[in-house]
């Protein structure tokens, strides 16, 4: 399934290994990762702009603007340098004919075409927006912005929340199949 352009802008939560997902410029993207994946991802009005001593986004919703951050003195960098880990999010999806809230696990591929770094600078970070209404943001310490074609194979892992991880994680297929 493509969907083609769309601007994804994450927010980590290191505490919970998770990101929340907004920023979907693309409507058709954020239906189809909220609906297919069950990704919590709502659609946004994504600006991206790129100057010569800095990259900035920000992102809107409903008017308001819920992020305004970007890299300063942008440095290119290769693409093996950047690395977007797998990380696992709650979502409402379908399991055994019923659907509930699921820890989920997809294992992306992005296929980086650029790639830079710079000094963090965030100036508009609205947790709530976010889910993530504990985040205080002290200091930021690493920015990247990447270009890249995003692949999002089936659902690899799901853990049932109410059972302790080593029995309520199921695989669902390799990371590695189609």
């Amino acid at each position: 399934m493509k969907f083609g352009l769309f601007c994804e802008i994450s927010v980590p939560r290191p505490w919970t290994r998770e990101s929340e997902r907004t920023g979907y410029e693309n409507a058709l993207a954020a239906t189809a990762l909220r609906e297919r994946w069950g990704l919590p991802v709502v659609p946004g009005h994504v600006t991206l702009t790129r100057r010569h001593d800095r990259i900035t986004a920000t992102v809107a919703r409903d008017g308001a603007t819920v992020l305004d951050a970007g890299l300063v003195d942008p440095e290119p960098i290769a693409g093996r340098d950047v690395q977007y880990i797998h990380s696992v999010t709650l979502a409402r999806a379908p399991l055994d004919g019923k659907t509930g809230p699921l820890l989920i696990q997809v294992d992306s591929r992005y296929t980086l075409k650029r790639a830079d770094r710079g000094r963090p600078h965030v100036s508009v970070l609205v947790p709530a927006a976010w889910n993530a209404d504990p985040l205080r943001l002290l200091e930021p310490i690493a920015a990247t912005a990447t270009s890249s074609d995003t692949d999002l194979p089936r659902i690899r892992f799901v853990m049932d929340v109410e059972v302790p991880v080593v029995r309520g994680t199921r695989r669902i297929r390799e990371s590695r199949e189609e």
